[in-house]
C-alpha cells in the first residue's frame, strides 16, 4: 500500500521508484498517472509482470530498468503496446 495517494497527484510526471519497496501492487496505481514521464524502475520491487501494467501509461515515452526486470520479452510486448516507449535496462 502506500501509493494510493499518487492518484491525487494528476499532474506529477517524472517519478523514480529506485531503491524503493514499491512492487507491482504499488506500481498499478502509478500507471493510472496520466502525465507519467519518464519512470524510473530500478532497485524497486517491481516484476516484469508489473512492468507489463504500464502498457496503460500512454504518455510514457521513457523508462528504466533493472535487467531482471526487463526478462523474456517483457520490453517486447510494452513496447507492442506503446510505440513511442523507449527503454533503457540497466545492466
Amino acid at each position: 500500500g502506500g501509493m494510493a495517494h499518487l492518484a491525487e497527484l494528476p499532474e506529477l510526471e517524472s517519478l523514480s521508484l529506485q531503491g524503493t519497496q514499491v512492487g507491482d501492487e504499488g506500481l498499478a496505481a502509478v500507471a493510472a498517472l496520466p502525465r507519467l514521464d519518464p519512470l524510473y524502475l530500478p532497485g524497486s520491487r517491481v516484476t516484469p509482470a508489473g512492468v507489463l501494467q504500464l502498457g496503460s501509461s500512454k504518455r510514457l515515452r521513457y523508462l528504466q530498468l533493472d535487467a531482471d526486470q526487463a526478462e523474456g520479452n517483457t520490453v517486447e510486448r510494452l513496447q507492442a503496446q506503446l510505440p513511442q516507449l523507449l527503454v533503457s535496462v540497466r545492466q
